[in-house]
């Protein structure tokens, strides 16, 4: 991506200003580490309670860890395509592995700001230490990050759209009035909380900006088809890789359900979700995909054991590897 930003590139001083405001805005402090403890500690003591802690307990007793394991392999493998996604969104060549680290680093980062704001200051850094401008960083991630959404949406519609047309939608299986009111009032009152800070003016023009750019840069996609074609095909590994791992923590407590449902499940939870203001979606996420699943059959103490067991795989232990990343980068100039 060069010329309209050409101009505007500075001295030597703009990757340490750049550092500067990374940290001010990523902010991995003490204060944000221990929220994210409390909050996590309340979904993991609460969530179960949902299904009468005893059944999750039974439950998690008759787990096969060898699908668990299954569900670590695809959640690793979400990092491979977003690393391969980010280098088709800046348009240049990165070095793969260290990419890759950028990302596991995010995973660190993440947990500790809402809406994925640490992922995103630490990509748009990592970008501009790699040699991109600013302007162009931040253009590039918001495209990448207008990818996920474009196929999480696209996903979302036909997904929805097959299981109607299968009968999905109206499973026969008794509802539970009080517990589906519970886990569904929990969503809705994060989303509206999430609206409401997220729809103020700062927080609209912090969001707005970047993606009108990517809105623009996305219109010049059509004349590199390739490169359209490869944030595409990334931005679907992503996404397919969490669906899978979410399939297989399901069989990991022998629960066979059909992968549309899975699917469905995951995309309208995640989507309600990220709408959250906790960071990752903590609780939103949590009690969506119980509530979902449970609709689909799914009996609620293996939903619920089978959904923390998703987020352990793909939220909680990244951040450990994270962390190693997120040290090797900085020591190495590289964020």
């Amino acid at each position: 991506m060069t010329g309209r930003f050409g101009a505007h590139r500075s001295s030597g001083a703009r990757p340490r200003d750049s550092r500067a405001a990374h940290d001010r805005w990523l902010g991995p402090s003490l204060r944000a580490a221990a929220l994210l403890g409390v909050a996590a500690l309340a979904v993991h003591l609460l969530l179960p309670q949902v299904a009468e802690a005893g059944r999750t307990w039974q439950a998690m007793a008759d787990v096969r860890w060898r699908w668990v394991a299954v569900a670590a392999v695809f959640s690793a493998g979400t990092y491979l395509a977003a690393a391969a996604e980010l280098r088709f969104a800046a348009g240049r060549p990165l070095a793969f592995s260290r990419t890759i680290a950028a990302q596991l680093a995010a995973s660190f980062a993440n947990p500790l700001t809402p809406a994925s704001l640490g992922g995103i200051g630490l990509n748009v850094l990592y970008l501009t230490r790699a040699g991109l401008l600013r302007a162009q960083a931040v253009t590039a991630v918001a495209v990448n990050n207008l990818a996920g959404v474009g196929v999480h949406v696209v996903g979302l519609v036909i997904v929805a759209s097959a299981s109607g047309q299968l009968g999905l939608l109206h499973p026969p299986h008794p509802q539970h009035p009080r517990r589906d009111a519970l886990l569904i009032g929990s969503v809705i009152f994060l989303v509206v909380a999430g609206l409401v800070l997220f729809t103020s003016p700062a927080q609209r023009h912090r969001a707005l900006t970047p993606m009108s750019l990517a809105l623009r840069q996305a219109g010049g996609l059509t004349r590199n088809p390739r490169r359209g074609l490869g944030l595409v095909v990334c931005a679907t590994g992503v996404t397919a890789g969490y669906i899978a791992a979410l399939a297989a923590s399901l069989v990991a407590y022998d629960q066979h359900v059909a992968l549309l449902a899975v699917a469905l499940s995951y995309l309208a939870g995640s989507s309600l979700a990220a709408l959250s203001p906790t960071p990752g979606g903590l609780a939103a996420i949590e009690a969506a995909l119980v509530a979902a699943l449970t609709q689909f059959g799914v009996a609620v103490g293996p939903a619920v054991a089978a959904v923390l067991t998703f987020r352990l795989v793909t939220f909680w232990l990244p951040a450990l590897p994270g962390i190693v990343a997120y040290r090797g980068l900085r020591s190495r100039g590289a964020l």
